[in-house]
Order: structure tokens, then sequence, then C-alpha cells
């Protein structure tokens, strides 16, 4: 079966942890939302958790062995990747988790292996390889793409699927329902990369690499909504990929 590395979150010191009787004072975890571990799953693919380290060079070992790479949802990312100082209404950032994805998708890459990135995945995807992120999208949209109060599968948006893209040969559909959780996105593509939809407010809700079978990111999460047939062959098409399966564009 398909081994997909996923990467997690940093979680700082959390006083409700602390009141559960599960961490101590300063203690940091390393956390995953399950439902990217069930989407992987239901898709057909085993879902290998990566660890966050500064031994760039000995992971890059595990890196290996892994058949194809999700990147999740998470803090802001740093600007300095994309060549900005980071502005006050840039939220918080995990300098770790930055060094570590920005090796991990150089690699991928370079190697030619399959990656997804959802949400904040996406924006580090762009960033790492010569894109620029906005660093707060309610300066530029008119309307919020931050639903943070609704439940996680719920469809707050319609995107438009670019004719011809990757994300329309796997959905075989003009237009997609999404949730949204975010208050960054892509300002400008990097140079290999081309939109796969936008939202009506013109924000690119997807993205894919020119010449790589899949190497493709979507600003929503549809692990959140990996109940719904269209969202699953999102991850699907990460997995058929790594089977000679997938569609090419």
């Amino acid at each position: 079966m398909v081994k997909v590395g996923i990467t997690p979150n940093t979680i700082y010191e959390s006083l409700w942890l602390q009141k559960a009787g599960v961490s101590a004072k300063d203690q940091r975890f390393q956390g995953l939302a399950e439902d990217y571990i069930r989407m992987i799953e239901k898709a057909g693919g085993i879902p290998v958790v990566l660890p966050l380290t500064e031994h760039l060079s000995e992971v890059q070992k595990l890196w290996s062995q892994l058949d194809a790479f999700l990147i999740t949802g998470g803090f802001d990312i740093d600007p300095t990747l994309y060549g900005e100082e980071k502005s006050p209404i840039c939220g918080k950032t995990d300098t770790l988790r930055d060094i570590y994805e920005a090796a991990l998708v150089r690699y991928a890459y370079d190697n030619d292996r399959p990656m997804l990135g959802i949400c904040r995945g996406m924006q580090i995807i762009n960033a790492c390889l010569g894109g620029k992120n906005y660093q707060n999208l309610a300066d530029v949209t008119k309307h919020s793409h931050m639903f943070a109060e609704n439940e996680r599968n719920k469809p707050v948006h319609l995107v438009a699927v670019n004719k011809n893209s990757l994300l329309e040969k796997i959905v075989e559909r003009p237009f997609m329902q999404v949730n949204s959780f975010h208050h960054q996105a892509v300002k400008i593509l990097a140079p290999d990369f081309v939109s796969d939809a936008v939202s009506d407010d013109g924000v690119i809700e997807a993205m894919h690499a020119k010449d790589k079978d899949f190497f493709f990111a979507v600003q929503w999460h549809p692990e959140m909504m990996y109940d719904d047939a269209d969202q699953l062959k999102i991850a699907k098409a990460l997995i058929d990929t790594c089977s000679g399966e997938g569609e090419k564009v």
C-alpha cells in the first residue's frame, strides 16, 4: 500500500492539557487532527505521522521510504520565507515547522515525489518554491475566508474549477462547495505552478506544478469533508499517482 508522510502541528503549553493530567508545565507536543489520518486511510493509503525535527539530514532517511507526502494546515508561515517582513496582522508562526516543511517541499519537488498541500500546506509550498502570499486576506478581499465557528465539514462558499486543470480532471466538475478556515492565501503563484480554482473574490483556491505528476494543493480542508465523494477524490488522486493510476494534465 501507498505510504503517505503527514506533517503535524507543534502544540505549545496548554492549560487544558495540564488540567487533563497529560501535560507538564512548559511541555510541548506534536499533534495531528485525526481527519487527515482517516482521509488517507479511506483513500487507500497508509498514514505515517512525521516528526518535526531539526535533524533534517537524518530524517531524509525516513522520507526516502515513503511514497508521497501531505502537508497539513496550522499556524501562519513566517513571511521572511517569501521575502517580506512580518506584519502585525500575521498570526503566530512556528520556526521549527517552517524549516522542516521547507526542506520537505524541496526534497519532494527535486525528487519528483507526489505531494498534497492543504491550507497552510498550499501556502508553504508556494512560498518555498518562489511564490508570495497574502499575510491577511481581509485587506484585499470582499468577504472573510475564516469561518472558525462553523462545523468543519460544512461548505461555506463555491470555488470555480478552471477548465482543463488537474482539479477538473480529478473531480470532473466546474464548481465545488468548500469549507474555509484561513486568513492567508497565495498572492503570486510560484513560477512552475498554475491555478486550478478560484473563489468569487479572486482568491486562488487550488494549484498544481506544471511539470510534476502530482504536486497539488488546495486552500480549503478536504480532510474535514472526506465523507463527501468529490472531496475524497483529492486524496485518492494522490494515492493513485503513486500506483500509476493518477490523472495527468
